[in-house]
This record gives C-alpha cells, sequence and structure tokens, in this order.
C-alpha cells in the first residue's frame, strides 16, 4: 500500500510541477522542458527537477527539448561549426559547470549560428535555456530559478570591407599586392576566426586563391604577388559558421614608367596592446607601401619596432604606408600613414 501510494505522489508533484517550468521562446529558435521532445525537437541533457543534477537524455524524466538542431553530442572537445552548451562531470547525476568538466554538451544547430552566453539577465532578443547556481561545481534549473541564466540568440548578419590599395606598379617581375580587411557583426562586434577565402580574377580567369583566418578584432590579411598588368577583381568571402558574406573590388597592377630614385627610410614606433595598455612583447611589424607593392618585415621587441629599409621612389610623390602589427596570439592591428618621398 504504501508503495502505491508512493507512485502517486511522486506523479501528482510531476504534474504540478511542469506548468511552472519556465519555456524561451522566439522567432530563431526555440528551448522548453517537458517530458519528452517532440520529432521536430533534439534533447540537450535531461534532470530531475530545480536543484538537481543533470545527466544523459535517456536518464532523467524532464528533458531540455530545442528546435532548429541537428543534432547534440556529449563528447570531450566541440567540433568547428558547433557551439558547447555546457559541461558535465560524468554521463549520469552529474554537476555542471560553463567550462569545468571534461564532458561537453555540444550543439550543432541546422540553419543559422547561435550565440551562447552565461549572464544574470538575458536581453531582449535572447532566449534563456535553464540557469546554474554557479559557474562550477552546480546544480541547475529552470531559468527563473537561478542567477546565472544560459541565454542564447541568432547571429546577426555579417559585414565584410576590405582595402585594396593600388595602382600597384610592376617593378622587374612582379607586383607585390595587399588586401588588409575586417569582419564583424551587423552590432559592429568583430568575427574572430572567419574564415577568409579570396579569388584574384582577371580577365574572367581565376589567377589565386588565397586563404587565411581572422584576428580575435576581426582584422585579416593577404599579401601576395602579380606579374601581368591589368585590371583585376578580388572577390572575398568570409565565413562563420553556416554565415558567409562576400564582396568583390577591382586594383589595377601598372607597369612603371616613372623615375624612381632610391631612398632609405627609418621608421620606429611603439606597440601598446588596447585592451590591456601594456607595451606589447613580441610580435611582428610589417610595413607595406601600398603605391608600391613593397614589403618589409621586422620584429616587436618590449613594446618597441624599428625598421630600416630602402625603396624606389619618386621624389615629390605622395605614398601611403600600410602599417601592420601582429602579435602571437593572433591580434592584429592596421594604421596608415602617408609621406611625401625625399
Amino acid at each position: 500500500m504504501k508503495k502505491v501510494v508512493f507512485l502517486f505522489l511522486l506523479s501528482f508533484t510531476f504534474l504540478l510541477f511542469l506548468p511552472d517550468l519556465l519555456t524561451s521562446q522566439s522567432l530563431d529558435f526555440a528551448c522548453s522542458i517537458k517530458s519528452s521532445c517532440s520529432s521536430n525537437e533534439v534533447c540537450l541533457f535531461s534532470f530531475i527537477s530545480n536543484n538537481s543534477h543533470a545527466a544523459t537524455c535517456d536518464h532523467y524524466p524532464l528533458k531540455i527539448c530545442c528546435t532548429g538542431l541537428e543534432k547534440v553530442e556529449m563528447k570531450g572537445e566541440c567540433e568547428y561549426g558547433e557551439k558547447l552548451v555546457v559541461t558535465l562531470a560524468n554521463h549520469t547525476n552529474s554537476h555542471l559547470g560553463i567550462n569545468f568538466y571534461p564532458i561537453k554538451v555540444c550543439a550543432k544547430w541546422k540553419d543559422y549560428p547561435i550565440v551562447l552566453a552565461f549572464k544574470n539577465n538575458c536581453s531582449s532578443d535572447e532566449n534563456c535555456i535553464f540557469s546554474l547556481a554557479q559557474s562550477e561545481n552546480s546544480h541547475l534549473g529552470d531559468c527563473g530559478y537561478y542567477s546565472l541564466k544560459l541565454c542564447g540568440k541568432k547571429i546577426k548578419d555579417l559585414v565584410l570591407d576590405f582595402d585594396m590599395g593600388g595602382p600597384y606598379l610592376l617593378r622587374e617581375d612582379h607586383s607585390t599586392v595587399v588586401i588588409t580587411g575586417k569582419i564583424s557583426f551587423a552590432e559592429n562586434s568583430p568575427v574572430n576566426n572567419s574564415f577568409i577565402e579570396a579569388k584574384i580574377i582577371k580577365d574572367g580567369i581565376i589567377q589565386k586563391i588565397l586563404t587565411t583566418y581572422s584576428s580575435p578584432n576581426g582584422n585579416f590579411f593577404l599579401v601576395f604577388n602579380l606579374s601581368q598588368p591589368g585590371i583585376y577583381l578580388a572577390e572575398i568571402q568570409a565565413n562563420y559558421l553556416v554565415s558567409s558574406v562576400n564582396l568583390t573590388k577591382t586594383f589595377e597592377v601598372r607597369r612603371e614608367y616613372e623615375r624612381c630614385v632610391l631612398r632609405t627610410l627609418n621608421l620606429t614606433g611603439k606597440a601598446i596592446d588596447w585592451d590591456t595598455g601594456e607595451p606589447i612583447e613580441a610580435g611582428t611589424v610589417i610595413i607595406i607601401i601600398k603605391e608600391k607593392g613593397d614589403v618589409f618585415i621586422g620584429n616587436i621587441h618590449k613594446g618597441k619596432w624599428q625598421l630600416n629599409f630602402t625603396s624606389c621612389l619618386v621624389p615629390g610623390k605622395d605614398y601611403t604606408l600600410q602599417i601592420i602589427l601582429k602579435t602571437p596570439t593572433g591580434k592584429i592591428s592596421i594604421s596608415h600613414s602617408k609621406f611625401k618621398a625625399p
């Protein structure tokens, strides 16, 4: 008799509890807490109630179910195109952490990338998915239970811009061309680790294909040589997760007919980390004379750099120096300075 009463009370408790759980919904994606996921939803993980542990989806009665998901996996590392949701200590009866435990819950959305972040309050364009008691060794609950909430939103459109420079002059048998650019989200925040592909086209034929990745501040640059004069197209595509953006610009390579004179230039500068205000201990400085395509490379040492180089310049002509500073951690700074050849 006691066993029957216990089962009845347990079932009755769940019937009272389920309506109180919060549901996150928006036009972009939706996540909800329920006893079973529908056919168009994928389960993130399962749990018992507020203030409880987590487990794989087949272990506990309550599931966090999300639409728009292609798959969810628990594994050691998330792959490219997947988002880390949370980490678990074990596959069952587990505490949770933001990025603390070895088992990572990795989710891949079908048609668009999602930004996930733990914060105290989700903004109006974000969905709350669940909440944690703390960042490590934590229990979880619905979005109204704890103050540390997992907020998610669809990534906004990407914005790409780049500078071709030029016209470039052929010296001897080639001209060095430099592309500098930046990739950001629509709200102007930088895109880190965006895959950049550039196609250099002349007369409808692809001459070169170059690739790189954007730095943490969204900057990127490409340096390459061309041996023929003419009008070229630079067709650049930036990719981030499943989002992409394209932009095409023209540039010219000319033969050098102006009479130039060899000049030696001495440049010095400082390298300061914008985020910390501290001198950059080590790194690389790249100087480009944009109208010439000349490239000179030196080193940053304890926040300072110095470069001596020789270039054939037309006396009295205006030139543009492009100065690129790059740190070992991948940060890139790009600036310009005008000068008149002596």
